[in-house]
């Protein structure tokens, strides 16, 4: 699950490129320090022998900080990014600004010339503005 959300989140920082280009490092390398936790800590357990109740909830506290790093740095980061732009209108737009793509994709349609197609569950149910 986090390596889905983290794949995700990549792509959909991924269409805004020069907007905090760090950003997307950042979430794949938490993301890849939880996923490893993750599966690390049987192994570890099996290697080292039991763990003290102190080191698993430490390990346990790094795992779910860099899950949550993961997880809600792109979402905060564009939620920061609409809260402190101006809109007019009932719907605002969330994000920073991208270019649109050419074409428009009817229902169950093709995709113009231009426009991307995510294999991303998240990039299909919230398109691109």
């Amino acid at each position: 699950m986090i390596a889905v959300s983290v794949a995700c989140s990549y792509v959909l920082l991924s269409r805004s490129a020069s907007w905090y280009p760090w950003l997307r490092g950042l979430v794949v390398v938490a993301g890849l320090g939880a996923v490893i936790g993750v599966l690390a800590r049987e192994s570890l357990a099996r290697i080292t022998g039991p763990l003290s109740r102190r080191t698993a909830t430490a390990a346990a506290g790094a795992v779910a900080v860099l899950a949550l790093t993961a997880g809600l740095a792109g979402p905060a980061a564009y939620s920061v990014r609409t809260a402190a732009t101006a809109h007019t209108g009932a719907i605002p737009s969330a994000g920073p600004a991208v270019t649109a793509a050419s074409g428009p994709r009817g229902l169950g349609g093709r995709a113009g010339p231009g426009v991307q197609r995510d294999t991303c569950l998240a990039a299909r149910v919230f398109p691109a503005q």
